[in-house]
């Protein structure tokens, strides 16, 4: 059975890029893959799900988890997770992160104080890891609740590809650092890769993520994060995050899809803070790049620079970025942002 990825990634006021690619290689045969994904928002209310407390759980009603007799031992994939979280109340933290076995990848804990009454405001989660499969070790995609206040998540996704021959036919570059550490007030590289396509002209999907160290909660004390490519050639999903919470880690995403020449290309997450000492701090950041041509199927749309919109409340802006979808056969499609 053919299967398709229809990828909106949300890049940044200023950005986004829609990508639609088919997880059948050409030529080739199948790409080993698996996804799930939550049929409804989900809640950790204390009471009837989620009831030992502050921590981490499953998804109360619909688990998201891809089963370790899915994977080959030993062999690398591609994980990936989106989703959006918030709580019902304006102090109130909730978060996501992956867990693989009983163990939950440090660095995909997202958790933060939404600094909001309405639970519709809603905090975007992206995250991805090249993980080596390890015998008996499903990976699932977790709430954190807070022990007070309801935690809601939405649009939750878990995807998982083999990266086994996409690394050997160097169609997948990535770099994670998990290091962190202390901002300065200049944009630094934190992750960050350097390949030579083998095709000019070929598109590729560049996807990353940068994790906060809340310091401090100083009003207007930012952490920055943006993706950069061609060593400021492309600027683009530049995001700020004020500190609410010194026990938040947020996440955020970053991507963009383009051409390249047949030549050196590096792409990076940087990092910064407003303030020179006493600021925020990060833990973690990765970026990939991946070639989109290894697939039968692609298209990509991407906007840089500033759109100004007049926007009327609780009303949708339409068509801000689209491409047509044209399947060549009929298929499974996940759907990101």
């Amino acid at each position: 059975m053919q299967y398709r990825l229809a990828l909106l990634v949300i890049v940044g006021v200023y950005g986004l890029t829609l990508v639609r690619l088919s997880y059948v290689e050409a030529g080739a045969g199948q790409i080993e893959y698996y996804q799930d994904t939550a049929s409804s928002a989900q809640t950790c209310n204390g009471s009837s799900t989620c009831t030992s407390g502050a921590g981490w759980y499953d998804m109360p009603s619909d688990l998201v988890q891809i089963s370790n007799t899915d994977f080959t031992n030993g062999e690398d994939y591609l994980i990936m997770a989106w989703g959006s979280t918030n709580t019902s109340n304006i102090n109130g933290r909730s978060g996501l992160r992956i867990e693989h076995g009983t163990t939950g990848f440090t660095e995909s804990q997202s958790v933060i104080e939404t600094d909001r009454t309405n639970s519709g405001h809603k905090y975007p989660y992206f995250w991805f890891t090249v993980w080596t499969a390890v015998a008996g070790e499903d990976i699932t995609l977790q709430a954190y609740y807070d022990g007070t206040n309801n935690g809601e998540y939405e649009d939750l996704t878990l995807v998982a590809i083999n990266a086994e021959d996409l690394q050997t036919n160097n169609d997948l570059k990535y770099d994670i650092q998990t290091t962190g550490g202390s901002l300065t007030t200049s944009m630094v590289n934190k992750a960050s890769i350097t390949w030579t396509p083998e095709n000019a002209g070929d598109t590729w999907w560049v996807m990353g993520y940068g994790q906060m160290d809340t310091i401090s909660t100083v009003d207007k004390d930012f952490f920055n994060a943006q993706l950069d490519i061609d060593a400021g050639s492309t600027t683009v999903g530049t995001s700020h995050i004020e500190g609410e919470n010194t026990a938040d880690t947020p996440i955020q995403g970053y991507g963009w899809a383009t051409t390249f020449t047949a030549a050196s290309h590096t792409a990076a997450i940087q990092m910064s803070d407003t303030v020179a000492t006493n600021g925020q701090e990060w833990d973690a950041a990765g970026i990939f790049a991946l070639r989109l041509n290894v697939f039968e199927d692609f298209d990509a749309s991407a906007t840089t620079g500033q759109t100004q919109q007049t926007y009327t409340a609780s009303t949708w802006i339409t068509d801000e970025e689209s491409i047509a979808l044209d399947p060549t056969s009929t298929g499974d499609f996940s759907i990101a942002g």
